[in-house]
């Protein structure tokens, strides 16, 4: 019988995260004591992105961050790496009320699902233009 292989205890590592204790850099994307991760299932939204909405250009990428901050400003994040990578690490996050963190950012307009993510992320994201709403929003 062989013994098997360790895990990595980087990429499968669960952390909890408290507010205040990490700082977001992008929306989806944060620096952390243990590390930087990245919201598995979509890809950073820049705070300097803009959208057109009501025949006007936005700072959706603001917005975004705003909202994002004012979620995360009350609850424990506790995430899980899912893969490793180079730069932040992929990880499922969720906050302290069960709440998948990529899945509220794309129900509620402030992200894109990556070209790959699996069920429900991109039916997640094509909620959003249908009650243009978030960077996703149509003019």
């Amino acid at each position: 019988m062989t013994a098997s292989a360790p895990q990595d205890p980087a990429t499968t590592a669960t952390f909890t995260l408290r507010p205040g204790g990490y700082d977001t850099r992008e929306i989806g994307e944060f620096a952390a004591p243990s590390g930087d991760f990245r919201l598995a299932h979509m890809p950073p939204v820049g705070k300097n992105e803009h959208c057109r909405r009501v025949g006007r250009t936005d700072l959706c990428g603001h917005y975004a961050w705003q909202s994002s901050n004012n979620l995360l400003a009350s609850s424990d994040l506790t995430c899980r790496r899912v893969a490793p990578a180079a730069g932040a690490d992929p990880a499922s996050c969720r906050l302290a009320d069960g709440t998948d963190l990529a899945a509220w950012l794309l129900r509620s307009g402030w992200a894109r699902a990556a070209p790959h993510a699996p069920d429900p992320y991109p039916q997640l994201e094509a909620e959003a233009p249908a009650k243009a709403i978030g960077i996703v929003s149509r003019p």
